[in-house]
């Protein structure tokens, strides 16, 4: 029988997924995605017998959508969960469930198809087999030869996310890097970037879209050649390539500034010199991921937008106008800098400003309302800024009453840690901020992503709790973290319903990480939480046998963090949870 669909709240921010046909388990979206059988017997096709499809005419004239294509909103809010539950933790602690398919994800023919070829090439790789003398080599080679270019990347991908540490530098270069190709993602694998790589990606002359994130040894000198060689790339992703710096950054603003949409320079030696270059060529640059770059100063803002402006008016656009998403997150931005920047910026719809040292909220209150520069956040993260709690009380009351075009456009709201360098006025005071933050809360339902961790400065009576977790089912997020939150048991009473039926059905992702949550709350969270998909819960006080039934009664899961949970034993059970 096919998994329940997963119901989701009805606004403009979200959809329903299809319910399943009951004659095949198959949704009618997935009817409409699947490719013909014909285009899957082109992915096996050299490796004979190994798949029993037959090709049984010309495949039928339909419009079929662009293989692998990604939804750039849920890339964006997504961002932050696979940063920290993916790269910092799967090594280490986290048990992952991999052969669970998400609830809304049904593979189709050519999905199927390229798994079977990727078995079969993790297969030959593992076994160092000789292509000349081996059969199954030369007919999983000859495959990959013969794929279209946007199966290949497909398989690339594939291969990355089963087994990385198969693929070689000679193998990747060998048989995944065209001239044709588009796409090329090296984030989590080990392979590191040689110049063989480098030379064969600078000869890639398609290529739109490229990610060397964690390239710790890559350097401008190696690099800069190649971004001079690629034209017309419109997402570059440099993220910890803490080596790279100006040069890099200057040589791809003057080969395909023009053609940029989304650069991601987090961790990386640049400087606002290379700024210069970027916002004056980038004219449809809409992502700018600057985490802990150094000078980034009001000073230095105010010089970098004035040079700007001017080269830019060799180009005929007005630096950077088009601009959506900005992330300024450990920089030393203050105030005034941000105040200069955001003028520039009438489009911008997600910002990113933690850890930093402002502490304007009117400013921030301003660029969630359609005011003269047309801003209208969806998405604002001012986690660990050094913001009063009578700021924070002005701050949310503003927001509880919010117009409801400004309400219903944003999804967002990340205030983690926001009192917790700050100096606590009196006890009225911590009051008023916390209900004034729960009212707000409340009027922004539905919410996409609700981060409200480590605020324990506002928990000064054992009330607190339940009116928090009262609010957030409010709310109705999809991703919600009360990490470091003393949440008792009974407050989460409030998430129960009296005829019995889930209370949290929009919930995905949630983070109770040193909640220490005990097994009356998991029995909670299993009836209320139907389509939840990942559960942090370091240091919980749970035991194995609730957790096994649990876990079985949430058919979505495939994420749980059981780091510090003694009572589940041995220790590697924790890592391996679903293995056993």
């Amino acid at each position: 029988m096919a998994a329940p669909s997963a119901p989701r709240v009805t606004t403009s921010r979200v959809s329903y997924r299809p319910a399943p046909s009951p004659s095949t388990g198959t949704s009618r979206w997935s009817k409409a995605r699947l490719y013909d059988s014909e285009a899957a017997n082109e992915v096996l096709r050299p490796l004979s017998g190994s798949i029993g499809a037959h090709a049984s005419g010309p495949p039928r004239k339909r419009r079929r959508l662009q293989f692998g294509a990604a939804d750039e909103g849920a890339n964006e809010r997504m961002n932050d969960i696979k940063e920290l539950a993916e790269r910092t933790h799967a090594s280490t602690h986290l048990a992952q469930r991999s052969d669970r398919r998400k609830a809304s994800q049904v593979q189709s023919l050519v999905d199927l198809s390229l798994d079977k070829l990727g078995r079969s090439l993790r297969k030959v790789l593992r076994a160092c087999a000789d292509e000349e003398n081996d059969d199954l080599a030369k007919s999983v080679l000859r495959a990959i030869a013969d794929l279209p270019n946007n199966f290949s990347e497909r398989l690339l991908q594939i291969t990355l996310e089963h087994d990385p540490s198969c693929l070689s530098a000679g193998v990747l270069g060998k048989l995944f890097l065209r001239v044709h190709t588009e796409r090329v993602d090296l984030l989590g694998t080990r392979v590191g970037v040689t110049h063989e790589i480098l030379n064969r990606l600078a000869q890639c002359s398609q290529l739109r879209q490229l990610s060397l994130a964690d390239q710790t040894e890559l350097t401008d000198f190696t690099l800069a050649p190649l971004l001079k060689a690629l034209r017309k790339l419109e997402r570059l992703d440099l993220r910890r390539c803490a080596k790279v710096g100006d040069k890099s950054i200057i040589q791809a603003a003057q080969s395909s500034g023009q053609s940029l949409v989304y650069l991601n320079l987090n961790h990386t030696a640049i400087t606002i010199k290379s700024l210069v270059s970027i916002i004056s060529r980038g004219a449809k640059l809409e992502t700018l991921k600057l985490e802990s770059m150094s000078g980034f100063t009001d000073r230095n803002i105010s010089a970098m937008m004035t040079k700007a402006t001017e080269h830019a008016a060799a180009f005929r656009h007005a630096p950077p106008s088009n601009l959506k998403n900005l992330k300024v997150k450990g920089t030393a931005i203050g105030d005034v800098g941000l105040g200069h920047l955001l003028s520039f910026c009438p489009l911008l719809e997600s910002l990113d400003i933690s850890n930093t040292s402002i502490s304007a909220l009117d400013l921030l209150y301003r660029a969630l309302t359609a005011g003269s520069h047309g801003w209208q956040l969806r998405s604002l993260s001012m986690s660990v800024i050094p913001v009063s709690s009578n700021l924070l009380r002005d701050f949310a009351k503003k927001l509880s009453i919010l117009s409801e075009p400004a309400r219903s456009n944003l999804s967002k709201l990340k205030m983690d840690r926001l009192l917790e360098t700050s100096r606590i006025v009196s006890t009225n005071v911590e009051t008023g901020a916390f209900e004034a933050s729960m009212a707000a809360i409340t009027s922004l339902a539905p919410l996409d992503k609700l981060g409200f961790a480590h605020q324990t400065v506002l928990f000064n009576d054992s009330t607190k709790p339940s009116q928090l977790l009262s609010a957030c089912k409010d709310a109705q997020p999809q991703y919600l973290d009360l990490s470091g939150l003393p949440l008792p048991a009974h407050a989460f009473e409030s998430w129960q319903s009296d005829d019995g039926s889930p209370t949290m059905p929009r919930l995905e992702h949630l983070h109770l990480d040193n909640c220490h949550i005990d097994d009356e709350v998991l029995i909670i969270l299993a009836a209320n939480c139907p389509n939840l998909r990942s559960l942090h819960m370091d240091s919980a006080r749970i035991t194995e046998s609730c957790l096994r039934q649990v876990v079985a009664e949430m058919p979505y899961i495939d994420t749980l963090n059981l780091k510090g949970c003694r009572s589940i034993t041995p220790a590697i059970l924790r890592r391996t949870f679903f293995a056993t």
